[in-house]
C-alpha cells in the first residue's frame, strides 16, 4: 500500500492502535495529521516517523471540542495543505466553506 502525497487525518494517535495506525501509514508515504489530547506523546511519534518516507504533525486536541476540532483542521491546512486545489476547494466558492466542510466530517 503506498500512499505517497496522500494525507490522513487520525484521531487517537498518541497510543495504541492510533499510534501505530500513525506509524504505518507515514512509513507507506503519507502525511498524517495525528491528534490527541497528550501532545508530548504525539511529539515523540511524530519523532519516531522521522526515518519513514511520510510525515507526523503532532496536533493536540480532543474530538468533543468544537474549537479543537477547527484548529485541527486549521493546522491541516496550514502545514500540510490538508485540502489543497484542484482537489475539494473546486467545490467550493470560498476557502471558508472548504474548511466548514472538512470541519463537518471530523464530526462525524
Amino acid at each position: 500500500m503506498k500512499l505517497d502525497g496522500k494525507v490522513v487525518l487520525l484521531t487517537g494517535a498518541s497510543s495504541g492502535m492510533g499510534k501505530d495506525m500513525a506509524l504505518l501509514f507515514a512509513k507507506e508515504g503519507a502525511k498524517v495529521v495525528a491528534v490527541a489530547r497528550r501532545l508530548n506523546k504525539l511529539e515523540e511519534l511524530s519523532k519516531q516517523s522521522q526515518e519513514l518516507s511520510g510525515e507526523i504533525l503532532a496536533v493536540e486536541g480532543d474530538v468533543t471540542k468544537d474549537e479543537d476540532i477547527d484548529n485541527m483542521v486549521e493546522k491541516a491546512m496550514e502545514k500540510i495543505h490538508f485540502i489543497e486545489k484542484p482537489n475539494l476547494l473546486d467545490y467550493f466558492e470560498t476557502d471558508g466553506e472548504a474548511r466548514n466542510f472538512a470541519a463537518s466530517l471530523v464530526k462525524m
